[in-house]
C-alpha cells in the first residue's frame, strides 16, 4: 500500500477529533443556557470568535507546515486543542467561553488543520480529490461517531465532565494521528501516488501548477474572488453545524432526537465528501464545486420548513451530504485554482478569509427581533419596505406587550405603566434609546417569570394550545404514575403568580387549553390548573411530598 494512504488515515483521524468535537458544542447549547441563562445570540458568538481566529491562525502556521514540516504543526495544535476544549469543563462566565472555545479550541483546530490538505495534496497526483475528500471525511465522520459520545457523556456524567472528556480524548488522538506525517514523498524515497511522470490535471490544473509563491497568489484577484465566495458559503455552513441542535429541539424533538439528528447530518456530510470528491476527479473540482452548493441551498430551505421528525431526520441526511460535499470542495478548489507550490501557505490564508467572512453567521442566526408591541412595528417596517420595493423578513419577533399580558395581572401592560409597576426608570418615554433600555429591563422581568427552555416557548404567545409548552404536560403525566409531588409556578387570571406544591391526579391533553387536576400540598385543596397558565413546572425536592 502507498504510504499516502497512511497519511489520508492520519488526517482523517485528526479531522474526527478536532472538528467532530468542535461542532458536537451544539449539543451543549441548551446545558449552557439552562444553567447560566445566556442567550443563544451570546453562545453562538464564541463559535463566531472561534471562526476568526480559526482563520487567523490558518496563515502562519500554514507557513510553519511549509517550512518545518507538518508534523511539529499538528502536534502543537492537538496539544492547544485538547487543553482549551478540557478547559471549557470550567467555565463560569460567557467571557470565558470566548476565550477557550471561541479561542484556544480553535486555534488549536486551525493549528492542525492547516497543514493537512496541503500535505495530502504533494502526495497524490492521481486521485487527489477522492483522498482529499477521505481525508476531510473528519468534518462529517466526526460529529457522526463524537455526537453520541457527547449525549452518552453529557448523561452520564453531565456536561462539565463531559466536555473534559473529549478534550483529553481528541487532543491525545491528534497528538498520536501527528507522529505518521510525513511533508513529502521525498523524505521518505517514494514518488506521489499515481506520479508517472506528468499526473493527471485537476480542474485544468497539472498539480504543482498554477501561482507559485505566497507573494503571487495574494497579488492575483482570483484569489481574493475564490476566497469571498468560499467565505460566504462558509456563513451559511456554520449557521447549520452551529444551530441544528437548538433549531431541531425548538421543532418538539428532545436531547436524543437531536444528537441523532447531528448524527444523521454527519453521516450525510461522510457520504457527500466522498462522492463529491469522486466527482470532483472526473469532472473538475470547480464544476463540483457549482452543483454541491446550488443544491445544497435548495435543501437548506426544505429543512428549515420541515416539521415532524421522520422529515428532520430524512432532510438532516440529505442536508449533511450536499453541505458535506460543499465543504470538502474549499480544499480541492483552492488547490486546483493555484496548484501545490506553497500549498500550507495558500490553505492557511485560505482558511483565514473563509473564517473571518464566515464569522458572522453563527451569531446573527442567533439573533431575535424583540419590541414592545413588535406586532405594530413588524407590520409599519413590513409596509416602509414594500413602499421602497423590498421587503422585511422577520419570521420570528417576541413581543413584550404580549408576553407581559400573558406574565403580569396588571390593569394595563403598555411600557410606561409596566416600567412605573417595577420601578424602572424610564423618564423620557418615545426617545429610542430610553425605549430601548426600559424595554429590555421589562423583557428581563417577563424572562424571569417565565423561566423559557428556548426562544420558541415565548413566540406567538396566546391563550389555548399555542402558550402550552409539551414538557410540562410531560412531567405531569409521569408524576400521576410516580405520585412525585412537583413544584409549579402558575399564573391564575387576574391574580399573581403563585408558587406552591402541587400533587396531580389527572392531565387532560385533549382540551383547550389542556387542564392539570390534583390538589395543594399546603391544604389538600382540590384545584384545576390551565396548562397555559403554568409558568414552570418541576419535580418537588426530596422531603417535601406528603
Amino acid at each position: 500500500m502507498h504510504f499516502g494512504w497512511v497519511i489520508v488515515a492520519a488526517c482523517l483521524v485528526v479531522g474526527v477529533c478536532g472538528y467532530g468535537t468542535y461542532f458536537s458544542f451544539t449539543l451543549f447549547y441548551e446545558h449552557l443556557a439552562a444553567e447560566f441563562g445566556w442567550s443563544r445570540a451570546a453562545i453562538s458568538g464564541a463559535m463566531s470568535v472561534g471562526l476568526i481566529a480559526y482563520g487567523i491562525c490558518g496563515f502562519p502556521m500554514g507557513w510553519c507546515a511549509d517550512r518545518f514540516g507538518p508534523r511539529p504543526t499538528v502536534v502543537a495544535g492537538g496539544l492547544i486543542f485538547g487543553l482549551g476544549t478540557g478547559l471549557g469543563s470550567l467555565v463560569t462566565e460567557v467571557w470565558q467561553l470566548f476565550a477557550l472555545y471561541g479561542g484556544l479550541s480553535a486555534i488549536g483546530m486551525g493549528a492542525a488543520w492547516s497543514p493537512l490538505v496541503a500535505t495530502i495534496s504533494r502526495w497524490f497526483e492521481a486521485r487527489r480529490g477522492v483522498a482529499i475528500s477521505i481525508a476531510t471525511l473528519g468534518g462529517g465522520a466526526g460529529t457522526f461517531f463524537m455526537a453520541p459520545l457527547a449525549e452518552l457523556l453529557i448523561g452520564q456524567l453531565g456536561w462539565r465532565q463531559a466536555y473534559l472528556w473529549l478534550g483529553v480524548i481528541s487532543g491525545g488522538l491528534i497528538v498520536l494521528a501527528a507522529l505518521f506525517l510525513t511533508r513529502d514523498p521525498g523524505r521518505k524515497g517514494m514518488r506521489p501516488y499515481g506520479a508517472t511522470g506528468a499526473g493527471p490535471a485537476i480542474g485544468g490544473m497539472p498539480p504543482g501548477g498554477g501561482v507559485e509563491g505566497a507573494d503571487s497568489f495574494l497579488r492575483d484577484g482570483l484569489f481574493w474572488l475564490m476566497s469571498l465566495t468560499l467565505g460566504l458559503w462558509w456563513f451559511a455552513g456554520a449557521i447549520v453545524y452551529v444551530h441544528i441542535a437548538p433549531f431541531v429541539i425548538e421543532k418538539g424533538l428532545d436531547s436524543v432526537g437531536a444528537a441523532a439528528v447531528v448524527a444523521l447530518f454527519g453521516a450525510g456530510n461522510c457520504i457527500g465528501r466522498i462522492a463529491m470528491g469522486m466527482l470532483c476527479d472526473r469532472i473538475g473540482a470547480v464544476p463540483a464545486y457549482r452543483w454541491s452548493i446550488g443544491i445544497s441551498a435548495l435543501v437548506m430551505v426544505a429543512f428549515a420548513l420541515a416539521e415532524g421528525a421522520t422529515s428532520l431526520y430524512l432532510l438532516s441526511v440529505v442536508l449533511g451530504i450536499f453541505v458535506g460535499g460543499a465543504s470538502t470542495q474549499i480544499s480541492t478548489v483552492s488547490v486546483a485554482l493555484f496548484g501545490t507550490a506553497s500549498a500550507g501557505a495558500l490553505m492557511g490564508a485560505v482558511l483565514a478569509l473563509v473564517g473571518i467572512v464566515g464569522a458572522g453567521g453563527p451569531v446573527l442566526s442567533g439573533a431575535i427581533f424583540v419590541a414592545h408591541a413588535a406586532r405594530y412595528d413588524v407590520a409599519f417596517l413590513n409596509s416602509e419596505f414594500e413602499r421602497l420595493g423590498g421587503k422585511f423578513e422577520r419570521p420570528h419577533f417576541l413581543d413584550t406587550l404580549a408576553l407581559a399580558r400573558r406574565a403580569f395581572s396588571f390593569k394595563n401592560h403598555n411600557l410606561v405603566a409596566l416600567c412605573k409597576a417595577f420601578q424602572i426608570a424610564y423618564d423620557t418615554p418615545h426617545r429610542a434609546d430610553n425605549d430601548v433600555a426600559a424595554m429590555r429591563a421589562v423583557f428581563e422581568r417577563i424572562v424571569a417569570t417565565l423561566k423559557p427552555t428556548t426562544a420558541r416557548d415565548l413566540w406567538n404567545a396566546r391563550p389555548g394550545q399555542l402558550q402550552v409548552r409539551p414538557e410540562h404536560l410531560t412531567l405531569a403525566a409521569s408524576a400521576v404514575q410516580s405520585g412525585t409531588p412537583l413544584r409549579i409556578r402558575y399564573r391564575p387570571s387576574g391574580k399573581p403568580v403563585q408558587d406552591f406544591l402541587f400533587c396531580v391526579t389527572e392531565v387532560r391533553p385533549k382540551l383547550d387549553p389542556p387542564v392539570v387536576l390534583g390538589c395543594l400540598l399546603s391544604t389538600r385543596g382540590r384545584r384545576e390548573l390551565r396548562a397555559d397558565r403554568i409558568l414552570a413546572i418541576e419535580k418537588a425536592e426530596e422531603g417535601q411530598g406528603p
